[in-house]
């Protein structure tokens, strides 16, 4: 009776000296090379070609997106430019543009004068306040900032009703992410100090500008610790400077790339890459980069284990890894592309640019970053902690608990996702997404305005008024003004502007509530909106805009969006799964598992948010972008354990093997990949604006890996066994003896392969190489 060798799931010496193939059974071994195969190779024999290549992409495309950022790279005035003529604030906008205008990208810092000792203001209070606006002027056009800053003079300051504060504001021609707005803001800040020094007055500057120039230091903090924490993880998981250098310096070359593109695109087709496009993109460059790199070195350090010298375990990583990063890369894509049947004129940029900026990552992360190893990391071949045999203990572990209990793992994992998606319960979003640095001036001044101005002061509803025929009558603009200011929550409606030709008027309404509430969201809608119809002037019509009413109408555009996109998005996903898997039931409920994910995400967001952090509600934006994002690249993590358990299959394994053999392989690759995304993502949490998106696109991302990927598909997949991958074709399972040979193609790899059960599943059995199989055994 012949003697069988047991192969344990890591790499042992009788199969490493069996030589490259180590006894498994590739599609290439049968014959099936595979495209990624052949680019595997290609790349592999021609790496300076490659890299070369990438050079000549990445320099063309920086030195002419340079030369059109100037122009292109810039944030929008409003949402209400977002938004489509449908909507009334957009109408409200063109008016005001019209009949006031103003640069596209203008914004405004609001000088906030208060006493000292927070008593009222006096009579020589108010002769110095009334000359500083004058005096600033002269300050800041005698400095070379100044003469370069384009701005309008500050206004004529405005004192509270009880004589404790007073405003003046500046409003800029630039943008607030521009350069020179933010040094024109420093400088105002300097000259008021120096200005109001003595006087016993002290001067804060808040709005978009200033808030933006408090925040400028903070998106550079955000890289630095993103990429900190990007290279810190890529050395613990592989400890070596060379793979760090090579990811991180091939990703920000790439990225500067990527931008570059996307500049010379907005040129060409007159879109604009606002802040939330530059906020998030470096985010996904690292994050969804650093995935694809994580993937093809645990397949290239899986090759070095088998025994394959270096550039055939590059190659190999690439034919076997290609299949599944291209189905996960498309998955993200595709999902971001849905955002193009947005309300929103920003999202349907934001969709195709990340989903831009993920197809270039997968390239290079298949062609240049491989290239770049094949050159200088030889040396990896030859490292003990690469090529000797190590074992995944908590991947393993996760293995051995699915395979044990699959159905008890099933109906807990997805009990827990459901008891986390009851937080949902009432769920509200709020508008008003406080956007200064807590402890920043621009912050200390916007507490300083609402002690003496209604808290709607810098964001007051707007109503614009324009004759049908003729001019407008001062008499009756001041009666309409005065019958707006008898609505509930309105304070002060004045008129404030009155164009050239005295057929357009522009009357604030400060609200007495904060702007951005719910409250006053639907007060604009119910209330202010519909007296402010009827109670026009005769000949007259009016339009509601201004951020209060804009907020009401992106509302209902995210409304819409949230009806459409979510679907789409899924049908999308979907279909990738289904074109990758071949299969039917297996993307059904791995979709059915995203949505549970995600409702487990935001549900747990509103918990920490709404409920624990007693916050009026979420991020009115997170419900979108964490489903476009949890739904897509927690896909990732799901395509590569599935694609996994599928290869397994093929092999034969039966399947509880062929799980708790892809949780181990592939396990480690998807922990890693999770960690690394999910501390990009938490590097947003520095930002007061992206806060609650990065921490909840983390959690989301930590949860649909290790208990969706790791738990809940490969538990359910168990259960169903090869039903779950119908109609696609696997190898019969695994028999005893020496007959397995050739039921494995044993003759055509050229190495045999024998199987045996151990502990009741079915384990291939890697042999010396030779025609008598039982004599050398």
């Amino acid at each position: 009776m012949p003697t069988t060798l047991l192969a344990p799931p890591t790499q042992t010496a009788t199969s490493r000296a069996a030589g490259p193939t180590s006894g498994k059974v590739s599609d290439s071994d049968r014959g099936q090379v595979s495209v990624f195969h052949k680019l595997g190779r290609v790349v592999t024999r021609h790496p300076v070609y490659v890299v070369a290549a990438w050079l000549v992409v990445i320099l063309g495309a920086v030195a002419l997106g340079l030369g059109s950022a100037d122009k292109w790279h810039v944030k929008a005035s409003s949402q209400a430019s977002q938004l489509s003529k449908q909507y009334e604030s957009a109408r409200a906008q063109a008016v005001a543009d019209r009949a006031f205008p103003q640069s596209p990208q203008s914004s405004t810092a609001t000088l906030v004068v208060t006493r000292m000792d927070g008593a009222a203001l006096t009579a020589a209070d108010g002769d110095v306040i009334a000359g500083l606006p004058q005096q600033l002027t002269a300050d800041v056009a005698d400095h070379s900032i100044g003469k370069k800053a384009a701005r309008t003079e500050l206004t004529t300051p405005s004192v509270s009703p009880n004589h404790k504060v007073a405003l003046t504001t500046t409003v800029f021609d630039q943008s607030a992410d521009d350069a020179g707005t933010a040094q024109a803001v420093q400088l105002l800040r300097t000259a008021t100090k120096h200005d109001l020094s003595g006087t016993g007055l002290q001067g804060r500057y808040t709005g978009d500008a200033a808030g933006q120039a408090d925040n400028a230091s903070l998106e550079s903090i955000i890289q630095v610790v993103m990429l900190g924490l990007i290279a810190l993880l890529l050395f613990v998981l592989f400890r070596s400077v060379l793979v760090v250098l090579i990811s991180v310096l091939s990703i920000l070359l790439v990225g500067e790339a990527a931008l570059g593109m996307l500049t010379i695109a907005a040129h060409l087709f007159h879109f604009t890459l606002d802040s939330s496009i530059t906020g998030l993109l470096p985010v996904v460059l690292f994050g969804v980069g650093t995935d694809y790199i994580v993937f093809l070195l645990f397949r290239y350090r899986e090759g070095l284990r088998d025994g394959e010298d270096h550039r055939t375990a590059m190659a190999g990583a690439i034919g076997r890894v290609g299949e599944t990063v291209v189905a996960s890369a498309f998955a993200v894509a595709v999902s971001f592309a849905a955002l193009l049947a947005s309300q929103l004129s920003s999202f349907r940029v934001l969709g195709p640019a990340l989903g831009f900026a993920v197809v270039i990552m997968l390239l290079s992360g298949l062609t240049l970053v491989p290239a770049l190893l094949t050159m200088w990391g030889k040396r990896l071949a030859r490292r003990p902690s690469w090529t000797a045999a190590k074992s995944a203990r908590l991947a393993e572990a996760a293995g051995r608990t699915v395979t044990r209990r699959p159905a008890l793992v099933t109906v807990v994992t997805a009990g827990l996702l459901a008891v986390l998606a009851l937080g949902l319960a009432g769920m509200k979003t709020s508008y008003d997404q406080n956007p200064y640095r807590p402890g920043s001036e621009s912050a200390l001044g916007y507490h300083d305005l609402q002690t003496g101005f209604p808290k709607g002061a810098l964001s007051p509803v707007k109503v614009y008024v324009s004759a049908e025929q003729g001019t407008l009558s001062g008499s009756a603009l001041n009666h309409y003004a005065a019958e707006l200011d008898k609505l509930p929550d309105v304070s002060d409606a004045t008129v404030v502007a009155l164009d050239k030709s005295a057929s357009t008027a522009e009357i604030d309404l400060p609200l007495t509530i904060n702007p951005l509430s719910t409250k006053a969201l639907d007060a604009v809608r119910h209330n202010i909106e519909p007296a402010a119809h009827n109670l026009a002037p005769t000949g007259t019509k009016a339009l509601v805009g201004g951020d209060p009413a804009t907020a009401a109408d992106v509302r209902s555009a995210l409304g819409h969006d949230e009806k459409l996109i979510f679907p789409l998005a899924g049908l999308l996903i979907g279909l990738v799964l289904l074109l990758m898997l071949r299969a039917l039931l297996a993307p059904l409920y791995l979709m059915a598992s995203v949505v549970l994910g995600f409702a487990a995400t935001l549900g747990a967001a509103v918990l920490i948010y709404q409920h624990l952090g007693h916050q009026a509600g979420i991020n009115y934006q997170l419900p979108l972008i964490v489903y476009l994002f949890v739904s897509s690249i927690g896909t990732d993590y799901n395509i590569l354990i599935i694609g996994r358990l599928r290869e397994e299959l093929r092999k034969g394994l039966a399947p509880r093997a062929a799980a708790r053999a892809a949780l181990s392989k592939a396990g480690p690759a998807a922990a890693a990949a999770a960690v690394i995304l999910a501390a990009s993502f938490g590097s947003l949490a520095i930002s007061p604006s992206l806060r609650q998106i990065g921490f909840s696109v983390a959690v989301g991302v930590l949860m649909s890996t290790f208990v969706t990927a790791w738990l809940l598909i490969p538990s359910l997949t168990t259960v169903l066994g090869r039903k779950a991958l119908w109609p696609m074709r696997t190898a019969d399972r695994v028999r005893s003896g020496p007959s397995a040979l050739h039921a494995h193609g044993a003759g055509r790899v050229g190495i045999p392969a024998l199987a045996t059960h151990y502990r009741g599943e079915a384990v291939l059995v890697a042999a010396a190489a030779g025609p008598n199989v039982g004599g050398h055994l």
